[in-house]
């Protein structure tokens, strides 16, 4: 007995392949809207939602059995990997049955088989053999265990297998940019009843997909992502939501052949703050695919404009303390401060203590959080240690430390607010020298500030 169930597959069938591929490089005539849509959920995942509006074709029925109740319709290509949280609806709201890998990974394979050992009358009675076995490794091959050695192995043995057929350049260069496209993406089939063909209907899939997280101390970060089958539809539409706190700045949808761009790019930039951007357009070919950039920043009603006003409130602090401390300015009437002046100073922590996260949050939103947050704990330090001063009885010389820092920390904090609303990390990776000026600016300016505090202070320790 075994832990293992061994589901039952489709039967072997390498006629298939034809209609399959009809279906995939014609798949403009009868997927008449597709939609993507991603959204960064505020319990930390993303969800990419995908909803296809179509009419199977009557002359290009699939069956899954002889006994032609369903058939099979070929929708998406996916990422491969362990799927998380898949949710499919049919026209009814009911769940789509879709096929698993061995089912995908037979049916992809007898797809590239005719693309590639196609004869004039149809797929070739005695196939290579040898052909197919190099499709089904193709297939199968997974990213994230398979080696560079034997992807580059596979890549090699589809162009060879692509000239060897005597193809037109361009036709020879589409099908091998379509065989490569399986050894990082699958086949996604749906079964649909076979009383739907014909019909015009709409179909889902959802699934939680992983985005890369946004370059840290940037205030606009840039998030992109590739989707290798944009033109599979007649109209394509892709949608980004941000989650709470954050507002889309810009949503940019390239459509690329080969990796490369064939058009100009695709744009939706809001004029005002919104938490979301829709892109849509028509695909100049069904083997198009598309690099998507969304450019995202936290809302301007947060925790940027509080951290702002904490910052300016926390400069103002340090330059009275400043003058009164060096420049004899008559602020208090006397130098014991009152004991509700520490209830005072630490009520400033408190308040900024409180922008800081309390439950699950998107890595995105984390991340483009991360520098208000350590600014505003650095504001937090240096109100705490102006109130340890005021209520603790310190020795001059220590005295004199804390509050000649206070003025110090507080420079040095609005620097660093400065460097992140100017967004200056990724004007780094454009011109490479404007960080680089900032940074020398700054580091000279607190070394110009510290060199004078010190002097104030031995010249104020002198009797």
């Amino acid at each position: 007995m075994t832990d293992v169930i061994d589901w039952p597959v489709i039967k072997d069938d390498i006629s298939r392949g034809a209609p399959l591929a009809m279906l995939l490089l014609g798949s403009s005539q009868w997927v008449h809207r597709r939609v993507d849509s991603l959204a960064l959920g505020e319990s930390g995942t993303t969800r990419r939602s995908v909803s296809f509006d179509v009419t199977v074709p009557k002359d290009l029925q699939i069956p899954l059995t002889n006994a032609q109740v369903q058939v099979l319709v070929p929708l998406a290509l996916i990422e491969k990997g362990a799927l998380r949280r898949v949710t499919t609806k049919d026209p009814s709201g009911h769940p789509l049955p879709i096929l698993g890998a061995r089912d995908n990974s037979r049916l992809s394979a007898e797809m590239l088989l005719f693309m590639l050992d196609a004869t004039p009358g149809g797929l070739a009675e005695a196939h290579d053999a040898k052909l197919f076995t190099l499709l089904q490794d193709v297939v199968a091959f997974q990213p994230g265990t398979g080696s560079d050695e034997q992807r580059a192995r596979l890549e090699a043995g589809i162009v060879v297998a692509a000239q060897a057929k005597g193809y037109a350049a361009d036709v020879s260069e589409l099908i091998q940019e379509i065989a490569k496209g399986f050894l990082d993406h699958f086949l996604l089939v749906a079964v649909v009843d076979s009383d739907l063909v014909g019909q015009r209907v709409v179909l889902k899939f959802s699934y939680d997909r992983d985005l890369p997280t946004p370059s840290p101390w940037n205030r606009v970060g840039v998030i992109d992502f590739s989707m290798p089958d944009v033109g599979l539809a007649r109209s394509q539409h892709v949608e980004f939501e941000a989650p709470a706190g954050l507002i889309v700045k810009q949503l940019k949808v390239t459509e690329t052949f080969a990796g490369e761009p064939v058009r100009q790019p695709f744009q939706d930039t809001p004029s005002g703050p919104r938490a979301s951007a829709h892109v849509a357009f028509t695909p100049l070919r069904s083997t198009s695919g598309a690099i998507v950039r969304a450019r995202v920043a936290p809302a301007g009603a947060g925790i940027l404009s509080f951290t702002i006003i904490a910052t300016v409130a926390l400069a103002v602090f340090a330059m009275f303390v400043a003058g009164e401390k060096f420049w004899d300015w008559k602020i208090l009437t006397t130098r014991s401060l009152p004991s509700q002046a520490v209830s005072l100073i630490l009520i400033g922590p408190a308040l900024f203590l409180s922008w800081m996260a309390r439950a699950p949050e998107h890595r995105t939103l984390a991340t483009l959080l991360q520098p208000l947050r350590l600014i505003l704990i650095c504001c937090t330090a240096v109100l705490i240690s102006a109130g340890v001063a005021v209520a603790f009885p310190l020795e001059k010389l220590a005295r004199d430390v804390v509050w000649t820092g206070v003025p110090i920390a507080a420079c040095a904090i609005l620097v660093l607010l400065a460097v992140y609303l100017s967004n200056v990390p990724r004007g780094v990776a454009k011109t490479g020298i404007r960080f680089g000026r900032l940074a020398r600016m700054a580091g000279t300016t607190a070394k110009d500030l510290l060199r004078k505090a010190c002097r104030l202070l031995k010249r104020s320790s002198t009797p």
